[in-house]
């Protein structure tokens, strides 16, 4: 609304200015000031090219003295700040040399091209002067609207209503991305674009994270608007990656370290990582899709929960909780490994919870690739029903004594991993284990 108010005052004064001086000057002063873009434009992209990616080595250069930042490793950090020196150098410089130039040329204008110029035009018509004005008003108002046009148009449909647009008009997309354009651009990238994939992407996190049911249609628009960005994914493979190898191996990054437990817990956090060393941009788009339906289950079970040290175990002991997270481990190929490993952490610490103690952990080789969605669910509920079974007659006895009924209870229910697939060959060896650990309770 705004725009269009400034659009119809600056039509009206050069109308009223047009039609007073004539066509000839009208279109003398449209080209002189298409003049002025064109050259401001031409100046900036120069400087952009020649400017952009010295500025960007020595942005790193400072970051790595100054911080001695790990980021400064990644090859995608310089190429991020030359794709930000550029649309800072072209943005800033092009409006400076424009406003530089189009001063210069209203002085020089009336010397050069009014009288001597405009006396061989015979040619005036209202009609014609009137459209010379609003083509040169249109011009002024796309030079100036654009770059807040652009933030503008990405930031509100993200925060409004998907179904409702908020959009500037005389926005040029084009004109934007030319102007920022960063230097060699072998990939291709869009400045316009990558400012609304971010701005999605982060509305959609931010919203995700404030809110207690995550709705799909913020997943929807974080997973759109991450896949079809080149930075984002390429930023967090990157630094995903290198995260999650100095983390296993016991280093910082970014000054943060990962304290990885022993025991099971520490082989479920290794193996996690592991996942998240071997990212890269091919793989990150589809494993990131399957963090965020883990984050939305953690989410709706309630997130709070996982605050006390046991919130996993007991989470596993809700049944629509595991199996779906059984059911989104396995629709991806890199995290499906995980669902032994959380299979067995379940089961071997609910027993060790109850006091039930094994003499021996029997590691499941399974590949779940292999197993249909039906079977995993039911995988889910088995360990489900173990971790729940060894929770209530934990609660239930006494001294660390069990009733014979739960012990009754407890060898019916670990009598389902006979139909585990998760367990594959060293079902009956666990099985016989802990049937003859229960008879001493």
């Amino acid at each position: 609304m705004v725009v269009w108010i400034i659009f119809c005052v600056l039509a009206l004064i050069l109308i009223y200015t047009g039609l007073n001086r004539g066509f000839a000057k009208s279109l003398i002063s449209f080209f002189v000031n298409l003049f002025d873009v064109v050259l401001a434009f031409i100046i900036t992209r120069i400087l952009v090219n020649s400017t952009a990616e010295k500025f960007a080595r020595e942005i790193v250069k400072t970051i790595s003295e100054k911080y001695n930042s790990d980021l400064t490793d990644l090859n995608v950090v310089e190429t991020f700040a030359k794709f930000g020196m550029s649309v800072i150098i072209g943005i800033g410089t092009f409006y400076v040399l424009y406003c530089v130039i189009h001063i210069i040329n209203s002085f020089v204008k009336p010397v050069l091209f009014y009288g001597k110029v405009s006396d061989n035009i015979k040619y005036d018509n209202k009609i014609a002067t009137v459209l010379v004005s609003l083509l040169s008003v249109t011009l002024t108002v796309i030079v100036f609207v654009t770059p807040i046009g652009v933030i503008n148009n990405s930031v509100l449909p993200a925060l409004m209503d998907q179904e409702k647009e908020y959009r500037v008009p005389f926005v040029s997309t084009i004109f934007f991305d030319k102007l920022t354009e960063m230097p060699d651009n072998e990939n291709d990238i869009k400045t316009s674009n990558e400012v609304k994939y971010a701005v999605n992407v982060y509305v959609a996190a931010a919203k995700m994270a404030k809110s207690e049911n995550v709705k799909n249609t913020n997943i929807e628009l974080f997973r759109k608007n991450f896949k079809e960005s080149y930075f984002l994914p390429t930023v967090i493979a990157e630094v995903g990656s290198t995260a999650a190898e100095q983390w296993k191996n016991g280093d910082e990054f970014l000054g943060e370290r990962i304290e990885i437990p022993e025991g099971r817990e520490g082989e479920l956090a290794i193996k996690f990582l592991d996942i998240l060393s071997r990212w890269n941009k091919k793989v990150v788009v589809n494993d990131v899709n399957t963090l965020i339906d883990i984050f939305k289950i953690v989410k709706d079970y309630g997130s709070e929960k996982f605050e006390d040290d046991d919130g996993l175990l007991y989470a596993l002991a809700d049944e629509e909780f595991t199996e779906d997270l059984f059911v989104a481990l396995y629709g991806n190929k890199d995290f499906a490994s995980m669902i032994p490993a959380v299979f067995e952490y379940g089961l071997e610490t609910a027993l060790d919870t109850a006091n039930i103690e094994m003499k021996e952990d029997y590691v499941s080789n399974i590949d779940v690739s292999k197993m249909s969605k039906s079977d995993i669910r039911r995988e889910g509920k088995i360990v489900s029903d173990i971790v729940k079974t060894a929770l209530d007659i934990k609660d239930n006895s006494i001294n660390g004594k069990f009733s014979e009924k739960d012990i009754e209870k407890m060898v019916d229910t670990v009598s389902q991993l006979k139909d585990s697939k998760v367990l594959g060959d060293v079902a009956n060896e666990y099985i016989d284990q802990l049937n003859n650990n229960l008879v001493k309770y």
